[in-house]
Parts: structure tokens; sequence; C-alpha cells
């Protein structure tokens, strides 16, 4: 007799629909499908693909095969952008926030106000 799409573990109606319209009614037949082929159907990937296949695979008593589990991505290492790395520098000096903020705000008024004293002090001793 055989197994029902939906109890393959991962497998719900829209997407045992999905597998039927692919020709996949079974979990027997399921469990017969390449890892490639169900990946090349839309939703699923490899990873999803190697979930799905080893739980028919298991639900029938068909052990998943060696070539067909999924490989895992591995990560690229790579050196970091110069834009990566100006960034990094732009963080270091970062515009100050609150109190350091204003403090800096309010010394940069009082050095205008001296300047201008001090042009006005300029002016008075010419004359």
């Amino acid at each position: 007799m055989p197994t029902s799409l939906n109890q393959v573990k991962g497998i719900g109606p829209a997407t045992a629909d999905q597998l039927a319209a692919a020709g996949i009614a079974t979990a027997e037949e399921l469990a017969a499908t390449s890892v490639e082929q169900l990946a090349a159907l839309p939703g699923f990937g490899p990873s999803r693909a190697g979930q799905v296949l080893a739980s028919a695979r298991q639900l029938v008593g068909n052990p998943p095969a060696a070539a067909d589990k999924p490989k895992a991505a591995k990560p690229k290492k790579t050196k970091p952008s110069k834009k990566k790395a100006a960034k990094k520098k732009d963080k270091k000096a970062k515009p100050k926030k609150g109190k350091e903020k204003k403090a800096d705000e309010k010394k940069t008024k009082d050095k205008k106000k001296k300047v201008k004293k001090d042009k006005k002090k300029a002016k008075k001793k010419k004359k």
C-alpha cells in the first residue's frame, strides 16, 4: 500500500500537490528521487530537498544514498574591501553625541566671541 506524501516530515498539502503535479504521488516515489531532481522543483533548494528525502526514505525504510546527501556551502574567506576598511576608519572618528557635542559647541561659540572681542579691542587701539 503506497504511503501518502503528507506523512513525510516537511511536506504539507500544498507541497504534496506541487509534487503530484511533478509526477511524484507517493512517499515511495519521493524516496526514489535524487536531491538534484527534487531541488530543481520550485520551493526546493538542495538543503530542503535533502531533508525531505531523508524523511521520506526513513518513512518507507529506504536508506539515503551517500551521493544524495546535501553538501553544506562553505563560507568564502576574503579580505575586506577598501570601502569596508574606510568605513571602519570613519566609525572610529565618530561625531560626538549628547553632552560632549554640546560642550564642543559651547567651546566653539566662546572662541568666536573672544575673537570678536579681540578684534574690537584692536580697532579701538588703532583709533
